[in-house]
């Protein structure tokens, strides 16, 4: 959750106040997207970077993997709301921090990946085996997953 916390650590910054009004802009004009499946349906753009509703649907699973579902209608909706804010505000740090030449390589994805507690042996040595294993559980793929890696460490 570094981004969250970045995210709470900056929320009185006059800039980012101004990125959650466009975040609020958004949600007026646009909504938050179907309630049904992943329809690849854009829901919001940043500087021409299409969020689609897959990119929404497959970080609302996370969070419900993580967190379990949420009871409510209305606490569904909340959490709808703020995924997409978060989807939005990911991108926007994403592209400022490249902007201002932020360049994560794959020497740095592959060492944060060979470091991750979970796909260690009990010798402590990475294993293929549990990383492939971890990211199946996880429903996601290799690609994909250095992709959030890259980003993570972008934003950081």
């Amino acid at each position: 959750m570094a981004v969250m916390e970045n995210i709470r650590s900056t929320a009185s910054n006059p800039w980012m106040k101004a990125v959650f009004a466009v975040i609020v802009l958004v949600f007026v004009f646009w909504g938050v997207g179907g309630a049904g499946g992943p329809t690849n349906q854009v829901i919001a753009e940043v500087n021409g970077k299409r969020i689609t509703d897959t990119d929404f649907q497959r970080l609302m699973r996370n969070i419900s993997r993580n967190r379990g579902e949420a009871k409510s209608d209305e606490e569904q909706s909340r959490m709808a709301q703020q995924m997409v804010q978060s989807l939005i505000l990911k991108e926007v740090l994403i592209q400022t921090a490249v902007a201002n030449g932020v360049e994560v390589h794959d020497e740095e994805i592959g060492d944060y990946i060979r470091r991750w507690n979970a796909f260690l042996d009990d010798d402590g040595k990475f294993s293929g085996k549990l990383y492939r294993k971890s990211l199946k559980r996880m429903g996601t793929t290799d690609g994909r997953f250095q992709k959030d890696i890259r980003d993570e460490l972008t934003i950081k």
